[in-house]
């Protein structure tokens, strides 16, 4: 089995990374359905629920992307398609703190948004939010043993951009 399942419950596919060490069954003898108790879930997030964000993210520069358990949702009166995201630690501004959403999933990983709610100065860049043991395409080159996050959603290379769960 690969540290990537699709699974379903009902009618509704939920994404999970997950390795056996990590994972447990839940339900009847006849559905029964794997849940990890620790990787991304791209079912959540497009529910924005994001706890399968938080955490510490970094990069082989040492940057990292910090998510926090708090959520932010979009000013009234906007048209952005992200409702509401993740607000990420050490943002510029507290009264727009930097946010980083879901998306459109796009094969098995999800073509997500960062950036900042501000209405005088919207600006937000592509992340692509990939589980372990998904390829986001024949060159991604990132380390696919791990959850990861990529900036610019793989526009600028995959192995630079992405960032690993701490």
């Amino acid at each position: 089995m690969t540290n990537f399942e699709k699974i379903v419950d009902g009618k509704t596919p939920t994404y999970r990374s997950s390795s056996s060490a990590d994972s447990e069954f839940s339900g009847s003898d006849s559905s029964q359905t794997k849940v990890s108790s620790s990787g991304l879930s791209l079912t959540e997030i497009a529910a924005n629920n994001f706890s399968s964000l938080v955490g510490t993210w970094k990069n082989d520069n040492g940057e990292t992307i910090e998510v926090t358990n708090q959520t932010m949702d979009k000013p009234a009166g906007t048209n952005w398609a992200l409702s509401k995201g993740a607000v990420l630690a050490n943002s510029k501004s507290s009264e727009y703190p930097d946010v980083i959403g879901g998306g459109n999933m796009i094969g098995d990983y999800m073509q997500g948004a960062y950036g900042t709610f501000d209405p005088q100065s919207m600006s937000m860049s592509p992340i692509a939010i990939v589980p372990a043991g998904v390829k986001a395409t024949a060159a991604d080159d990132s380390d696919s043993s791990r959850d990861r996050l990529i900036s610019g959603g793989g526009q600028g290379g995959y192995a630079t951009e992405a960032y690993y769960r701490e």
